[in-house]
């Protein structure tokens, strides 16, 4: 799971590397590792509340490979807030 800074631009290659590329073009950030990533966790976050529905946006693409195929991609808006220790915040 990724927070970056912009969306995926329209990718008309085959890509080999997300966490890569979600780094270095959308600012992005990993905070949560998948089963099959090897890449670090960049950003601990704490999650306070379950988000709601209306935050969540699915995105429908076609994937080449030996057959085309619909894939599917999922987002959510979040508010991210960066807290310093106790008697140091503003």
């Amino acid at each position: 799971m990724f927070l970056c800074d912009d969306f995926l631009p329209n990718q008309n290659t085959q890509v080999d590397d997300l966490a890569n590329i979600l780094r270095s073009d959308c600012g992005g950030k990993m905070i949560e590792p998948d089963e099959y990533d090897e890449h670090q966790i960049d950003l601990e976050v704490h999650w306070v509340g379950n988000g709601s529905r209306n935050t969540v946006v699915k995105s429908c693409f076609v994937a080449y490979g030996n057959e085309a195929s619909l894939g599917e991609l999922y987002g959510q808006v979040n508010l991210i807030v960066k807290v310093g220790k106790k008697g140091s915040r503003i």
